[in-house]
């Protein structure tokens, strides 16, 4: 997907260039007095969109991670950040990118603005639920420590109780939110 993405990326720019420099020499064998006016630039267009989307996608990724490290991670009784949440919320954001571009490439769907923003969509959702995973987690494995040496559960019997007790919240959450956008995936003239 990528591949094909940056493919026609290159395209588009390789063929401004030619554009350009048939748009000169054409100038230049105009008559005095008539002048072209551009009057819309696609590889200019499209530059602009990928840097724009890994523009938001950067301050999206700091703004998520610093709430993240900070929400999830704060501890006051001794103060202290705990890296551990935020580290977990990180590690969904390679993966929830790596499975939204590989449903795309199923489907068939191509990068353009519409999609850069679900993949931005995609990757708040996603990460919200992990936020939501991760702090039900911690406050299970907090309760946990505190039950007398012989009731505690195993770490990993807690952390999968945790997980499955908000699952389906989480995941009606997600798909109510999801079905808010769909109706903007069919349109045609959007692109």
């Amino acid at each position: 997907l990528f591949e094909d993405w940056r493919d026609k990326v290159e395209y588009l720019i390789e063929l401004g260039k030619e554009r350009a420099a048939a748009e000169r020499r054409i100038e230049a064998s105009l008559p005095v007095g008539i002048d072209m006016t551009k009057v819309a630039d696609q590889p200019r267009a499209v530059a602009t969109s990928v840097n724009e989307f890994l523009r938001v996608l950067v301050e999206a990724l700091a703004i998520v991670l610093a709430v993240s490290f900070l929400s999830l991670g704060l501890h006051t009784k001794p103060l202290r950040v705990d890296p551990g949440p935020g580290l977990v919320v990180l590690a969904t954001i390679p993966l929830v990118l790596a499975i939204t571009m590989l449903g795309m490439w199923m489907l068939g769907i191509n990068l353009h603005k519409i999609s850069l923003g679900a993949l931005i969509i995609a990757l708040g959702l996603l990460v919200d639920d992990a936020i939501i995973d991760v702090e039900n987690v911690g406050r299970r494995l907090r309760e946990n420590a505190k039950r007398p040496a012989s009731e505690r559960l195993p770490v990993l019997e807690v952390v999968y109780r945790a997980s499955t007790e908000i699952r389906h919240s989480v995941v009606f959450a997600t798909v109510i939110v999801a079905l808010v956008f769909l109706p903007l995936f069919m349109l045609s003239s959007v692109e």
